[in-house]
């Protein structure tokens, strides 16, 4: 009697885990993976869009003093199509402009910029394409100021030994032949 419990109380404890992984709207099959349109970088990006383009800007953490990498992602608002052969030009104001070229991917573009000083740029990019212009104004980059490198807290602990290691060091030189020379005047008068 106690066997047929324990049977059928460990069908019963079974019975849903069958359910929970039996079930449906996954496909496993053997599909390749979708390359992403944006390359997964780290850095910052700026997204906006008008009523004809679409337009994703990346680049890495910006810095003060140093040359950025920036690429552009341009594509048609409507049919969401990556548009190639257009112009752009690319305004980040306080007098920082990046010349920008077209790769070989359609709808991706690149520039390079060198941030002059700390503060907010706000980038402004005209864009040129089969006949029609847009500006499209992105929020706006932070750049930080150079990072000083940090004072180690041990410093102070460190110049004051040195400074002690220095002084003992010249009061042996200091009084170690002055002890010898008393030595020697007292086996001399003796």
């Amino acid at each position: 009697m106690i066997r047929r419990l324990s049977v059928v109380a460990l069908t019963l404890a079974l019975l849903p885990a069958g359910a929970a992984v039996a079930h449906g709207g996954e496909d496993h099959g053997d599909h390749a993976p979708i390359a992403a349109t944006t390359p997964n970088r780290p850095g910052l990006t700026r997204a906006a869009a008008t009523d004809r383009f679409e337009l994703v800007m990346t680049l890495e953490a910006p810095k003060a003093g140093s040359k950025q990498h920036v690429h552009l992602y341009l594509s048609d608002y409507a049919t969401n199509a990556p548009v190639h052969g257009a112009t752009l030009s690319l305004d980040w104001g306080q007098q920082v402009t990046g010349q920008v070229s077209e790769t070989k991917q359609a709808g991706v573009y690149e520039s390079e910029v060198s941030f002059p000083a700390a503060g907010d740029y706000a980038p402004l990019v005209t864009v040129n394409a089969g006949g029609e212009a847009d500006l499209i104004t992105l929020d706006a980059i932070p750049v930080p100021a150079p990072a000083t490198p940090p004072v180690s807290k041990n410093l102070p602990w460190l110049v004051g030994v040195a400074v002690l290691l220095l002084a003992g060091g010249l009061a042996w030189w200091r009084w170690k032949p002055r002890a010898q020379r008393d030595v020697h005047k007292a086996e001399a008068r003796s």
